[in-house]
């Protein structure tokens, strides 16, 4: 949970690094919660519900993910090759599997090695 609540305190923050539990365990939290709204808003048919939950962690997976590419070292522009379907799909999984090892222009190493 502190992951989650790490990633909601940097909500429009980009500067730095992210490393990948606090990219993952903050994906476990979202869809956690996303299908806890979606139960409610089901239960009580409103959709809108749906719809607020997806709302509140669109721009945090957006710049947690920007930060996460900080830590492999590229820019944040590499965001955009998500939107290129098979490239943008294979690239995502590259991004969360690399490791950082040492410090890099965005910031310093957030393991701390």
């Amino acid at each position: 949970m502190e992951h989650y609540t790490k990633a909601m305190k940097l909500y429009f923050t980009i500067e730095n690094r992210a490393t990948r539990s606090d990219f993952w365990y903050f994906t476990l939290v979202s869809i956690l919660v996303g299908a806890l709204f979606g139960l409610i808003g089901a239960i009580i048919d409103m959709p809108t519900i749906v719809f607020l939950g997806t709302l509140i962690h669109f721009i945090p997976s957006i710049t947690l993910f920007i930060r996460r590419l900080h830590d492999i070292d590229l820019s944040g522009w590499w965001f955009l090759v998500l939107l290129v379907p098979i490239a943008g799909f294979i690239f995502f999984f590259y991004a969360t599997l690399k490791d950082s090892t040492d410090d890099n222009p965005f910031g310093n190493n957030p393991k701390g090695f």
